[in-house]
């Protein structure tokens, strides 16, 4: 998926933005950057906090994380993902963290998208 991204980066002659894979569980990354994008990773973090935290000081100041994930859904239950997030409680977590002005906004509803589940994915812009 990152070379597939990175190809488009290239072919449209974009500067200045690089597709990157980092296990933030394991390594953080080396440089300060401007934007983070986040797509349906969060939801397999067991310490979404820490995870949180790391992106935050991976910013720049003004900089911005994008997240797109699952709303918290009952009908989803398996050991290794969270059953997505409530609105209101990654709100209050990107607050703690550090973040700002964090809107969040459901923007699809899918039939069997989430472990099978009919779910709805939302977008989170958050600032530093």
């Amino acid at each position: 998926m990152v070379k597939i991204i990175q190809e488009k980066i290239d072919t449209q002659n974009i500067h200045h933005v690089t597709a990157k894979v980092v296990d933030l569980t394991k390594e953080t990354l080396t440089e300060k950057v401007d934007i983070i994008i986040v797509s349906l990773v969060l939801l397999h973090i067991p310490d979404t906090k820490k995870i949180l935290t790391q992106l935050y000081h991976s910013l720049n100041e003004g900089g911005q994380l994008i997240l797109i994930d699952f709303d918290k859904n009952e009908h989803v239950s398996h050991p290794k993902v969270h059953n997505g997030f409530l609105a209101s409680n990654l709100s209050e977590l990107l607050a703690q963290v550090g973040f700002s002005n964090s809107k969040i906004e459901n923007f699809h509803h899918g039939k069997n998208v989430f472990m099978k589940q009919d779910a709805d994915l939302f977008i989170a812009i958050s600032n530093k």
